[in-house]
């Protein structure tokens, strides 16, 4: 990535104007996780682990999950269910 001069902005803030080459925002979710966790899930690449680094995103991002969007919870199934562990979320947060 360091010889790399393309930039990719993934968010969840509506009113995110950073400059990048390719801007995707999803206003309709909770997390920047969220918008991960699906690709991922797409690709059949989520793991115990990535699962898991995903959920400490989504926990931080929501207020350890107060602020929800309707998808939300089933994202969080959606990592639970491939390995993420929320006993090792709250020890790494």
């Amino acid at each position: 990535f360091d010889n790399s001069n393309l930039k990719i902005n993934i968010d969840h803030h509506e009113d995110n104007k950073n400059e990048s080459d390719y801007i995707f925002v999803d206003e309709n979710i909770s997390s920047t996780c969220e918008i991960i966790c699906k690709d991922l899930h797409h690709m059949k690449a989520l793991n115990p682990d990535l699962s898991t680094m995903l959920l400490v995103g989504m926990s931080t991002d929501t207020a350890t999950f107060r602020h929800l969007k309707p998808d939300t919870l089933d994202n969080l199934k959606l990592l639970l269910k491939t390995g993420g562990n929320l006993s090792r979320v709250q020890g790494i947060l």
